[in-house]
């Protein structure tokens, strides 16, 4: 849309409408027509850069946090390999084993459901699993392929029990009596609730008080 007018008494054209299809500065303008100033565009590139070294410095960062995370990782996997190899020398491994006895299944069966009760364990309640220390030919098998193809417990000390959580069993030695493997069921089950050391040895304790001891 146009119309024509004066302006200073020359005869121009006034646009009143227009479809703009390109915005950009005239630098070389055709008749008198002129850029009088760029400052935008001097901004704009200000703002790209800035917006440039944002992004670079961010990058920076994540790169840093990666490989802070990935060195913190190794170390854990070098302390724990460390803590595998001396387990290995110097350690003490088990193999699960058969209930030395019908008596010993039963009371275990039954002291852990009361130690549940008393705990406020929920179903399902722990796996038990009685141990026996590893024999010569399941340590000569694992020297040679330098794995165990058997549900193993390793300890740097010796165990009478353990309770693992990352598959919820309560271990058990076969070689106690039936008196003394139903105290270790306490404190065993006592971890399971969530005790540490001390709790489970006083829980243990306790039951021990409870449990006859014949002569």
């Amino acid at each position: 849309d146009q119309a024509h007018g004066d302006v200073r008494g020359e005869r121009v054209r006034f646009l009143k409408r227009l479809r703009v299809w390109e915005v950009s500065p005239v630098l070389v303008g055709a008749g008198r027509t002129a850029t009088l100033s760029t400052k935008s565009a001097v901004q704009s590139t200000a703002v790209t850069a800035e917006l440039r070294r944002l992004h670079e410095e961010f990058l920076r960062r994540e790169v840093r946090c990666v490989k802070e995370r990935f060195m913190a990782r190794q170390a854990r996997l070098e302390v724990a390999a460390a803590r595998f190899r001396k387990l290995e020398e110097t350690g003490y491994w088990y193999t699960d084993c058969s209930a030395p006895s019908a008596a010993h299944a039963k009371t275990a069966a039954l002291m852990m459901e009361l130690c549940a009760a008393e705990l406020g364990i929920e179903a399902p309640l722990p796996v038990l699993v009685w141990f026996t220390p590893e024999s010569a030919k399941a340590k000569a098998y694992v020297k040679q392929y330098g794995v165990r193809d058997w549900s193993s417990l390793g300890s740097e000390d010796p165990l009478w029990g353990a309770y693992r959580k990352n598959d919820h069993t309560v271990w058990i030695s076969a070689g106690l009596p039936v008196g003394q493997a139903m105290e270790i069921v306490a404190h065993e089950m006592r971890h399971a609730a969530g005790g540490d050391e001390d709790e489970a040895q006083a829980y243990e304790r306790a039951w021990s008080a409870k449990l006859p001891h014949p002569n």
